[in-house]
């Protein structure tokens, strides 16, 4: 959807979507998460998707080696599965009612939760930070729903003056129906006829 095609070709046909800024840093963000080093130590000698066996080129196609990752699973399965997702305990020191106490939170990491979390800034529906792509989404409705109700008030001004000219031209009609009545009674009482007079 981002292909720009053949810019010199005088067909030219490019993808929906070229151009968009949005989509684009979310392309470069995604290829370079997906290629940058983990910092946590949980997954041991796993520290990148190259580790184990995923590949990504310039184009941002992923390429995955079986035989890699088999290898992988089987000199660490443990790491291996930390690689993608871990979940671990974290206590911190917080003050409540002016005393210090302890309190624990889960804290998750790997290289599933970066991405969810990534994303989610992207696609994220919440209404407390709802993600990129969502409120562009919004906003485009909003300029539709107003577009529409632009057109509806257009075409409720344009009847009410096709009534008016309606009304206007059957008063005009009526008008000039009782003139000529009239005059062909003058006509009659004169003992003339219009095609005489003219």
């Amino acid at each position: 959807q981002l292909d720009v095609g053949d810019p010199s070709a005088e067909d030219n046909k490019t993808g929906a979507l070229t151009g968009d800024g949005t989509v684009m840093r979310l392309q470069s963000g995604l290829r370079s998460l997906m290629t940058k080093n983990l910092d946590s130590d949980s997954s041991g000698n796993f520290k990148n998707i190259k580790d184990i066996g995923i590949t990504i080129d310039r184009y941002g196609k992923a390429t995955f080696d079986e035989g890699a990752f088999n290898d992988a699973l089987q000199e660490d399965p443990a790491n291996v599965a930390r690689f993608f997702y871990t979940q671990t305990t974290v206590t911190e020191e917080v003050t409540e009612g002016g005393e210090e106490v302890s309190k624990s939170r889960f804290q998750r990491e790997g290289m599933s939760e970066l991405l969810k979390n990534f994303v989610d800034t992207y696609i994220s529906t919440s209404s407390a930070a709802p993600g990129i792509i969502t409120g562009k989404n919004k906003s485009f409705d909003r300029m539709l729903k107003d577009i529409n109700e632009q057109i509806e008030t257009f075409n409720a001004r344009v009847d009410r003056k096709r009534d008016r000219y309606i009304k206007q031209f059957t008063a005009l009609d009526t008008a000039m129906m009782q003139a000529q009545s009239q005059m062909d009674y003058l006509y009659s009482q004169l003992g003339m006829s219009q095609t005489n007079q003219q």
